[in-house]
Protein backbone atom coordinates (compact mmCIF):
# COMPACT_ATOMS: atom_id res chain seq x y z
CA UNK A 1 0.00 0.00 0.00
CA UNK A 2 0.64 3.74 0.63
CA UNK A 3 3.66 2.71 3.15
CA UNK A 4 5.38 0.47 1.22
CA UNK A 5 5.40 2.82 -1.66
CA UNK A 6 6.76 5.81 0.20
CA UNK A 7 9.34 3.34 1.88
CA UNK A 8 10.21 2.58 -1.83
CA UNK A 9 9.93 6.19 -2.70
CA UNK A 10 12.75 7.32 0.06
CA UNK A 11 14.93 4.12 -0.46
CA UNK A 12 15.77 4.30 -4.58
CA UNK A 13 15.84 7.79 -4.07
CA UNK A 14 18.39 7.20 -1.49
CA UNK A 15 20.39 4.62 -3.54
CA UNK A 16 20.71 6.97 -6.27
CA UNK A 17 18.13 5.12 -8.55
CA UNK A 18 15.96 8.51 -9.29
CA UNK A 19 13.85 7.71 -11.74
CA UNK A 20 12.83 4.55 -10.14
CA UNK A 21 12.27 6.89 -7.43
CA UNK A 22 9.95 9.29 -8.99
CA UNK A 23 7.76 6.28 -10.60
CA UNK A 24 7.07 5.41 -7.18
CA UNK A 25 6.26 8.99 -5.94
CA UNK A 26 3.60 9.31 -9.14
CA UNK A 27 2.18 5.48 -7.67
CA UNK A 28 1.71 7.54 -4.28
CA UNK A 29 0.99 10.68 -5.13
CA UNK A 30 -1.79 9.27 -7.14
CA UNK A 31 -2.89 6.86 -3.27
CA UNK A 32 -2.80 10.31 -1.67
CA UNK A 33 -4.96 11.80 -4.00
CA UNK A 34 -7.57 9.64 -3.38
CA UNK A 35 -7.20 9.55 -0.09
CA UNK A 36 -7.71 13.15 -0.04
CA UNK A 37 -10.86 13.10 -2.04
CA UNK A 38 -12.62 10.43 -0.04
CA UNK A 39 -11.96 12.31 3.43
CA UNK A 40 -14.57 14.66 4.76
CA UNK A 41 -12.74 18.05 5.63
CA UNK A 42 -10.94 17.98 9.18
CA UNK A 43 -8.23 17.17 10.88
CA UNK A 44 -8.02 13.74 8.66
CA UNK A 45 -7.68 15.81 5.69
CA UNK A 46 -5.19 18.23 7.15
CA UNK A 47 -2.86 15.38 7.61
CA UNK A 48 -3.40 14.55 4.36
CA UNK A 49 -2.25 17.29 3.29
CA UNK A 50 0.73 17.82 4.97
CA UNK A 51 2.11 14.04 4.46
CA UNK A 52 1.26 15.53 0.62
CA UNK A 53 3.36 18.33 0.94
CA UNK A 54 6.20 17.17 2.60
CA UNK A 55 6.28 13.94 -0.08
CA UNK A 56 6.06 17.10 -2.86
CA UNK A 57 9.20 19.05 -1.31
CA UNK A 58 10.94 15.33 -1.30
CA UNK A 59 10.17 14.41 -4.89
CA UNK A 60 11.07 18.52 -5.48
CA UNK A 61 14.61 17.50 -4.10
CA UNK A 62 14.54 13.76 -6.06
CA UNK A 63 14.02 15.55 -9.61
CA UNK A 64 16.31 18.44 -8.68
CA UNK A 65 19.00 15.67 -8.20
CA UNK A 66 18.27 14.06 -11.30
CA UNK A 67 18.70 17.04 -13.35
CA UNK A 68 21.59 17.88 -11.93
CA UNK A 69 22.94 14.30 -12.71
CA UNK A 70 21.95 14.60 -16.63
CA UNK A 71 24.37 17.93 -16.86
CA UNK A 72 26.74 15.19 -16.59
CA UNK A 73 26.54 13.22 -19.07
CA UNK A 74 26.86 15.54 -21.33
CA UNK A 75 30.49 16.36 -22.49
CA UNK A 76 32.03 19.41 -21.54
CA UNK A 77 31.76 22.92 -23.52
CA UNK A 78 28.46 21.16 -24.97
CA UNK A 79 25.41 22.77 -24.28
CA UNK A 80 23.07 20.74 -21.57
CA UNK A 81 19.35 19.43 -22.33
CA UNK A 82 18.47 20.39 -19.01
CA UNK A 83 20.42 24.07 -18.86
CA UNK A 84 20.35 26.34 -21.83
CA UNK A 85 22.74 28.04 -22.03
CA UNK A 86 21.04 31.39 -21.74
CA UNK A 87 18.93 29.86 -18.36
CA UNK A 88 22.34 29.56 -17.06
CA UNK A 89 24.15 33.05 -18.15
CA UNK A 90 20.94 34.92 -16.88
CA UNK A 91 21.05 32.82 -13.14
CA UNK A 92 25.00 33.48 -13.24
CA UNK A 93 24.23 37.49 -14.33
CA UNK A 94 21.53 38.04 -11.18
CA UNK A 95 24.10 36.73 -8.61
CA UNK A 96 26.84 38.98 -9.80
CA UNK A 97 26.98 42.44 -7.73
CA UNK A 98 27.97 45.31 -10.07
CA UNK A 99 31.01 45.62 -8.24
CA UNK A 100 32.57 42.32 -9.33
CA UNK A 101 31.00 42.66 -13.18
CA UNK A 102 34.02 45.23 -13.52
CA UNK A 103 37.50 43.92 -14.96
CA UNK A 104 38.80 41.02 -13.81
CA UNK A 105 41.97 41.09 -11.24
CA UNK A 106 45.02 40.71 -12.75
CA UNK A 107 46.38 37.36 -13.00
CA UNK A 108 49.18 36.56 -10.57
CA UNK A 109 52.17 34.89 -12.90
CA UNK A 110 53.82 33.30 -9.89
CA UNK A 111 50.64 31.33 -8.55
CA UNK A 112 49.70 30.18 -11.85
Amino acid sequence: GSVEACNSFREFALLGDYSTSMVYYDGLKSQIDLFRSDVAEGKAREKWNGCYDQLKAEYDIVKDIASELACFKDPPGKPSKVYSNEAVQASSESRISPQSRADPPPIDRDVW
